[in-house]
């Protein structure tokens, strides 16, 4: 594996991970507007655990 193989690799994950933040923000923006609860939206709550308190 030469080094172009390992740049365009990095590049790869760059491009995926920004489009993922890119795509959270959007929606957390999103449930701002519509007025709910963005810290609701946890994984927890989603697979039916109890939040702790």
């Amino acid at each position: 594996m030469d080094s172009y193989e390992v740049l365009a690799g990095w590049r790869t994950h760059i491009a995926l991970f920004d489009r993922i933040v890119k795509l959270t923000l959007n929606k957390t923006a999103e449930q701002r507007e519509v007025g709910t609860d963005v810290r609701s939206n946890t994984t927890d709550e989603r697979q039916g655990a109890k939040p702790s308190e």
